[in-house]
Formats: C-alpha cells, sequence, structure tokens
C-alpha cells in the first residue's frame, strides 16, 4: 500500500477505533450491570482487532507528513497476537467493527459517564483531543465523505438520517460519492431523507450534514469511480429467437457480479450459448419479497447485479418492479437496456392505432376480471392484455360481450418463434378461428378503443 491517501484513510480509521475504545473504557469504569458489560468488553474487542489490522497495514506504507500522527492514548491491546480472519480484507475488518460496535457503543452511552480525572463526559461527544469535523474538512484534501466522518459523527448522522441503520448510512454515503455535481448530492440526500422535516435549523444533524456535503463538492474532492457503487441493470431476453439478444447484453452479462432470473434453468441455457459463466441465483415472484434485503446489501457492498426474466423486459409482467424500486430509494444506478417485450411487436403489426395506447398486462382470473373488462371497454384508446392459451376463447367471448362482435381485435402467438402467427378481424371472426383452431402458445392481445 504506497498510495498516501490510503495511509490517511487508514489514519483516520485509527483515530475512530482509539475514540471507540476510550468510549468503551470510559463506560466500563461506571460499573454497569453484567450483561451491559460483556457487550462493551466485545465492542471493545472489536475496535482492537481493527486497530491491530490497522497498524499492520500502517507498517506497510509510510506516513504521509500531512497526517496528523496517531494520539498518545492507553489502549488495552490483547497480549496475545489476534487471530484475524485472513479472507478478509482490511476494511472489510474495520466495516465489521463498525457495524457491530456503534449499536453497542450508542445502545449504552445514553447517559454522560466520569472519566479518570472526575469531569462529566458525554460518549457521543467522543475525546475532545482529536481534530474537529470542521477542522478535517479545513486542512485535508478528503477522498470521500466517509473519510471526513469519526464514528462519532456517523453515529449521530446515521441515527437522525438513517434511523440509526448505519448500513443504510453508508449506503447514502456513496451515493454522495458517486454524485456527479453538488445539487445532485444535496438531492440524493434529501430524497433519501424523506422523513427529516426540517433541513434549516443549524443545530440540527441534517442541515449540517448538508454543509459537509457542499463543503466536500466544493473543494472537488474526487469521487469514487461508478464501479465502486452498487447498481442493477435490467436485461431484456429473447421472447422466441436468440438471435435478438444484443452484444451489449452478453457484454453486461460478463461484467456483472450477479445475475438474477426469473427461471435460472431457461437464464442458465441463454448464458451457456453466450459463453457467460456470472453465478446465477433465482429471482421470482415466491422469493422476490424475502430476497429483497440481501440483495440491497449485495449492491451496498458495490456488487453489478443483472436482473433477467424468463423471456421479454423485466418488470413487464414479470418481477423486478420490488427490486428496481428500492434500488432507486436506496440510491443506487438503476438502467435498462433496451430489448425484447412481446406486446410491443404484436401492438404495432395489429393494424390498429398505436400511437396512443393501454398496457394492462394479464387481467384477473377471477376476482375483479369483469369490472377490468368493463372499464377497458369504454377505453377510446388501443389497449393491449396478455392471455394464456386455454384462456382464450373465454376471453373473446368475453369481448364479445362486453365491447360488441364488431370490435375490431389482433391476437398475436409465438411471436419471433418458427409458427409466429397474428389472426386480425372482429371479435367474432376471431372467436370462431379460434373455436375451430385449438390456441396454442403466449398470446398478446390487442384490442381497437371504442369509436
Amino acid at each position: 500500500m504506497s498510495n498516501p491517501s490510503e495511509s490517511a484513510t487508514i489514519l483516520s480509521k485509527q483515530l475512530d477505533a482509539t475514540s471507540a475504545c476510550q468510549r468503551a473504557l470510559l463506560l466500563l469504569q461506571q460499573a454497569p450491570d453484567p450483561a451491559t458489560t460483556e457487550q462493551i468488553t466485545e465492542a471493545l474487542s472489536l475496535a482492537q482487532s481493527a486497530l491491530a489490522v490497522m497498524a499492520h497495514c500502517l507498517e506497510q506504507t509510510e506516513t504521509p507528513a500531512s497526517v496528523p500522527a496517531e494520539p498518545e492514548v492507553a489502549i488495552p491491546l490483547p497480549s496475545e497476537p489476534l487471530e484475524l480472519d485472513a479472507s478478509l480484507e482490511p476494511e472489510e475488518h474495520v466495516s465489521s467493527f463498525e457495524e457491530k460496535t456503534l449499536p453497542v457503543l450508542e445502545e449504552v452511552s445514553h447517559q454522560p459517564v466520569e472519566s479518570n480525572n472526575g469531569s462529566s463526559t458525554n460518549p457521543t461527544e467522543g475525546p475532545s483531543a482529536g481534530p474537529s469535523l470542521a477542522q478535517r474538512l479545513s486542512e485535508s484534501r478528503l477522498e470521500s465523505i466517509q473519510s471526513a466522518l469519526s464514528i462519532n459523527d456517523k453515529v449521530r448522522f446515521a441515527a437522525e438520517l438513517a434511523h440509526g441503520d448505519m448500513a443504510h448510512f453508508r449506503a447514502l454515503c456513496q451515493t454522495v460519492d458517486g454524485a456527479g455535481s453538488q445539487d445532485a448530492a444535496v438531492s440524493s440526500v434529501q430524497l433519501s431523507c424523506k422523513h427529516v422535516a426540517n433541513w434549516e435549523d443549524e443545530e440540527e444533524a441534517p442541515f449540517q450534514f448538508l454543509q459537509l456535503v457542499r463543503s466536500l463538492r466544493l473543494m472537488d474532492a474526487p469521487a469514487p469511480s461508478r464501479a465502486s457503487i452498487g447498481s442493477l441493470v435490467l436485461i431484456p431476453t429473447p421472447v422466441g429467437n436468440l438471435g435478438d439478444f444484443g452484444l451489449r447484453s452478453v457484454e453486461v452479462l460478463k461484467e456483472a457480479d450477479l445475475v438474477l432470473a426469473e427461471d435460472t434453468r431457461t437464464t442458465g441455457k441463454l448464458m451457456r450459448h453466450f459463453g457467460v459463466d456470472t453465478p446465477l441465483r433465482s429471482f421470482h415472484q415466491h422469493n422476490e419479497h424475502r430476497a429483497l434485503e440481501g440483495l440491497v446489501q449485495q449492491m451496498e457492498a458495490g456488487l453489478q447485479i443483472a436482473l433477467c426474466s424468463d423471456a421479454g423486459t423485466p418488470g413487464i409482467s414479470d418481477p423486478g418492479f420490488l427490486l428496481v424500486r428500492e434500488a432507486v430509494q436506496r440510491g443506487f444506478v438503476v438502467s435498462c437496456i433496451p430489448g425484447p417485450t412481446a406486446f410491443v411487436p404484436a401492438l404495432v403489426v395489429s393494424g390498429l392505432p398505436c400511437d396512443r395506447f393501454v398496457f394492462e398486462g394479464f387481467l384477473p382470473h377471477k376476482k375483479g376480471r369483469q369490472k377490468k373488462l368493463g372499464a377497458l371497454a369504454t377505453e377510446e384508446r388501443t389497449w393491449v392484455v396478455y392471455e394464456s392459451p386455454h384462456r382464450m376463447v373465454k376471453l373473446l367471448g368475453e369481448l364479445i360481450e362486453y365491447c360488441g362482435p364488431e370490435r375490431l381485435v389482433s391476437c398475436s402467438r409465438e411471436i419471433s418463434k418458427l409458427h409466429e402467427e397474428t389472426v386480425r378481424g372482429t371479435t367474432t371472426k376471431v372467436l370462431a378461428h379460434f373455436t375451430e383452431n385449438e390456441p396454442r402458445g403466449e398470446f398478446v392481445v390487442v384490442v381497437a378503443g371504442r369509436d
């Protein structure tokens, strides 16, 4: 590690860890109950582990002259070498320390504690010896907003801006660091913290955090690469012909850290065909609620996730909306590659007006179906629905009932496949066709609007 800025970051976190140790020791002096003592001791052990890791990192680099030296404080490091998880990078040890230590120290440090000299100290204010936030802003050229924050800063801002959720607050900081401008950074903060009622009170954390954001942007601090910010890419997959899958989609699948698939068997075949070996995981309507938080955490860690449906564009009558909404609310980069979808080809070849149209997806099977058809019957724009083959005859009969026997309709099936077919005509004519010819394959039904 030879980069001076990396050394500065390590030293900054070393100061934070030292601060946490001091707070833990002050709390232990108050002789809390045994359960609380055990919690604080565990937090202290984690902080010591973080210090040991960072000390090892600093041995491999020269400390920049512009970075303040580590304060001389008595921190009881373990007498035996710490057994550290070799599979973790130093920053992962620090992240684990933050996640596990901060909530414990926050939980048990609501009341001021007595320091060794008898003076009263509020643990959430941290030791007075360390540089203040304003000093760090004025004396350093910071690489990111997180490097400007001490442990105490993070606890305070996370409590006010993220309901105490440190992972959520860290994701917010990543969004700010990735913003292209000061205005974009400020907007992302306010959008992610809609629960905050007052941004104008100078004594409160929300106002101070925005000031910090503006200070960082005004200093032209270099933002991290977009690759370090988690993202979600929606990738449409062929509805029929594999040739409809574009080169860009293949490249994105290869570059992704994880591919989510509605049906791993179908998407797995597609990936093997194009030589893609990215890890594949199931994501469908039966597990999307359960999988949501874990996927958000992976994006918070910087993973690039690609989402594929069984056929067509994710989110269009397929899973995807919930994950997209959550990713947008958390401030991740969300994009979609243009590509295959079933209803657009069916609409444009129907011969019906397509300058204005309504897409309804699948109609309800039972409850609400008649009400929906009644409302669509009065729609003046062209409207589009999906239907399965075993309900096609029933649907055409319902269209005659609600829209009349002369309403124009176009029914397309097997789009982009060998046996692609479109049947056009009045509802009566098309019903007669499918009464004589058994419907096969998934259908896109395009209905003319009411005259």
